[in-house]
């Protein structure tokens, strides 16, 4: 036994650093686009987090609506890695390699004991993964460890038949939970599933006096509630004792509560995160709609396998919730539903193979290849074909900032300001102020929150907190032609520019081309 147990670990070990070698592989090009992925949310949160440990807790010196698990992630890194982007490039490779490995004990525990299915399901978690603009180390890649974690561990009490001798476990789950709702509020719903399978699960047990399963449930609510709330109660009371708590308060519940109150679901918004989802997933996608017909038939009868079913399309079900609650529908909320349709997915392949083919477990493997090879070669082509143009680019024609137009503006700021000037951008990356050792002029670093409709959520009035910010006189501003949301502000903004400012130099857009638009020119201004 101990022997056996042994091999399962070593295998263990080996699967887990496989998928992490793969994981640093498939997302190589992020080490090189730091903070202008996604909107450039990484430079906001980098920001935060250094000042965080500079002593400056969130909220009050920057400003974002962004729970304080997010930045204790990046100062994790920062700590581990050193005061670099890259350390939050490392810390989302090492997010992602064990969302696999989780994805991998998962699908075994599913596959009784069959290592395939869960390898599958890893496999299929980090390819898909990057096609969801998540080579951004952002919050979906992080809390996915948690919710993976969490409805892992409930199955696995599920299988073992023990729910109401797990309560330790529960609350283990109730605290995982808890800590990805510190980094995105979205989670939730998947709590909320949790809630309701823990239930169902207990249904299922002897003994069947209803009296007895609603002491147990309430028992195991009690602790998964206590491990759920513990974190946002700890983070409270941290930021009382600081006396920062309305700030607190403000971000995290206040200026959320506007955003998805105000916020709209519009035809135009849903059908371009629906295409865009089509486009990039759409392997996941028909697997998820191909279940029924699998339970109809392949699954008909078999009572065990489609409770296993119904339980990975519960999960499913409540991330798609989550995904769909801000209403604004971006390709990297998507990454919420990964993980479960990974594992649903990798369920179906592998069952079908085995269960309509008797081959060898060699057939069954050429036959597994066959089938995964087109859509993983379809979201691996894009991340090889980049990681190529980095290292010829840069290695071999020697054009250090190539793919990273914020690394070659820094370069050039940094030679011509000092410590004690401000520097502004307006409408580009925040990341520029994570490079430049400059000040920031705004707690509103991030610029959405100025010149769009964000501005709402921050309870400020942006062209109040604009003619602010020109009041400091900053040595520079960096505007680019990107189209901005807020026409009156962009107005305002160039009135400065033409009384007080000089454009001095222009920087053509270095990232990666998008097909049918121009790219970017991005003006440096220096104040006269």
């Amino acid at each position: 036994m101990n022997m056996r147990l042994k091999q399962v670990k070593q295998i263990d070990l080996l699967v887990c650093i496989g998928f992490t070698i793969l994981v640093f592989l498939l997302r190589l090009p992020a080490f090189f686009e730091f903070g202008i992925n996604n909107n450039g949310d990484e430079g906001l949160y980098f920001l935060i987090a250094r000042d965080f440990l500079a002593g400056k807790l969130p909220y009050t010196e920057i400003w974002d609506n962004k729970p304080i698990g997010i930045y204790l992630i990046y100062c994790l890194g920062i700590i581990l890695f050193g005061n670099s982007v890259f350390s939050t490039a490392i810390m989302a490779c090492l997010a992602v390699a064990l969302t696999c490995f989780l994805l991998y004990k998962f699908g075994t525990l599913l596959g009784n004991g069959q290592r395939q299915l869960g390898l599958i399901a890893g496999l299929l978690y980090a390819t898909f993964s990057t096609g969801n603009d998540e080579l951004a180390a952002n919050t979906e890649i992080f809390f996915a460890v948690f919710t993976t974690f969490s409805f892992y561990q409930l199955f696995q009490i599920n299988t073992e038949g023990s729910v109401r001798r797990n309560f330790l476990r529960l609350f283990t789950i109730g605290l995982a939970m808890g800590i990805a709702l510190s980094i995105k509020q979205v989670v939730i719903f998947e709590f909320i599933a949790i809630v309701i399978l823990t239930a169902i699960a207990l249904r299922f047990l002897p003994p069947k006096t209803k009296k007895y399963r609603f002491k147990h449930l309430w028992r195991s609510y009690v602790f998964l509630l206590s491990g759920f709330i513990l974190p946002t109660i700890l983070i409270a009371v941290y930021f009382w004792i600081n006396g920062h708590f309305n700030d607190y308060v403000s971000a995290n519940f206040t200026a959320n509560l506007l955003r998805v109150t105000g916020e709209r679901v519009t035809l135009a918004s849903l059908a371009s995160g629906l295409t865009i989802q089509i486009k990039r997933n759409l392997f996941l996608l028909l697997g998820l709609f191909a279940t029924p017909l699998y339970m109809r038939t392949i699954g008909r009868n078999n009572l065990g396998e489609n409770k296993k079913l119904v339980y990975i399309l519960v999960w499913i079900f409540a991330a798609i919730l989550g995904v769909s609650s801000p209403k604004s529908f971006y390709a990297n909320y998507f990454i919420q539903v990964l993980p479960s349709l990974a594992l649903l997915n990798a369920y179906l392949i592998n069952n079908i193979v085995l269960k309509i083919n008797k081959f060898t477990n060699f057939k069954n493997i050429l036959l597994l290849t066959f089938i995964l090879v087109t859509p993983i070669f379809n979201n691996l082509y894009p991340q090889i074909q980049l990681s190529g143009k980095y290292i010829y680019f840069r290695g071999i024609k020697g054009i250090e900032d190539w793919g990273n137009t914020p690394s070659a503006i820094a370069r050039y700021l940094n030679q011509r300001v000092s410590s004690t000037d401000y520097i502004y951008v307006f409408n580009y990356h925040a990341v520029i102020y994570c490079l430049v050792p400059a000040q920031v002029p705004t707690r509103y670093a991030f610029p959405l929150f100025i010149t769009t409709k964000l501005a709402k959520i921050t309870g400020q009035d942006p062209a109040r907190e604009l003619d602010t910010i020109m009041a400091k006189k900053p040595l520079y501003a960096i505007v680019s032609s990107d189209r901005t949301e807020n026409k009156n502000i962009l107005d305002r903004m160039k009135n400065y520019l033409r009384q007080n400012y000089k454009l001095e130099k222009t920087f053509v857009d270095l990232e990666r081309e998008i097909p049918g638009r121009e790219r970017l020119q991005i003006q440096l201004y220096r104040r006269v």
